[in-house]
């Protein structure tokens, strides 16, 4: 008898959700680990200076993740993509209600400690495979992605949102006019090239010489 192949093809998308939903707990920490990076570098571009201020990014990501294993039972992707539009969905959810949660506290200047606590408990409490999933984070090619994204969080929000859907989200030309309220998929790759400039000048601002 012919060995297995050890590199096995990946899992698909629409099988790894399915086993997950079905409680099987390996397939829900390869999700974790499969998706933690790309949802990683959504909310750090989206996040914006004020809500970086009083959070890191992997509390977003931790409450997204919850959420999602939450509410898998309302997705059905068959495709990467799919599954990626939606955990870009639950991140705005998170950071509105991240920001909400801030602003409010603001208001009653006794409530100033709960600021923290909000994504400690999350993190505490569910003990999702992050941390362990994502290690090159700590490499240089990992701190000059973060600088990237947050450099991308300061460009105008029109496009800001033209690079993360094409580059992290993975949308089509025809859906980023769509979102991005442009004419045509010619109006959304020009602004999508805009958006690669100044976020290059940005950069190059930011990166030590």
């Amino acid at each position: 008898m012919a060995a297995q192949d050890s590199r096995a093809p990946a899992e698909s998308t629409h099988e790894l959700v399915a086993r997950t939903r079905a409680g099987d707990a390996a397939a829900r920490e390869e999700l974790c680990a499969r998706y933690y990076p790309r949802v990683l570098r959504i909310v750090r571009a989206r996040m914006g200076r004020e809500l970086r201020a009083l959070e890191e990014p992997d509390d977003i990501v931790q409450r997204t993740f919850v959420a999602a294993l939450g509410a898998l039972g309302e997705v059905e992707p068959r495709a990467e993509s799919g599954l990626i539009q939606w955990f870009a969905r639950l991140v705005e959810h998170q950071i509105h209600d991240a920001l909400k949660h801030h602003r409010a506290a603001k208001r009653d200047a006794g409530r100033r400690v709960a600021l923290e606590p909000l994504g400690t408990d999350s993190r505490g409490a569910h003990a999702l495979p992050a941390r362990g999933t994502a290690p090159s984070e700590r490499a240089s090619e990992a701190e000059l992605a973060r600088r990237l994204d947050e450099c991308l969080a300061e460009l105008p929000e029109d496009e800001r949102e033209a690079i993360v859907l094409r580059e992290y989200v993975g949308a089509g030309w025809d859906e980023v006019a769509r979102l991005l309220g442009r004419p045509s998929e010619g109006a959304a790759r020009e602004l999508f090239r805009r958006a690669q400039v100044r976020l290059m000048e940005a950069f190059q601002r930011w990166r030590p010489s």
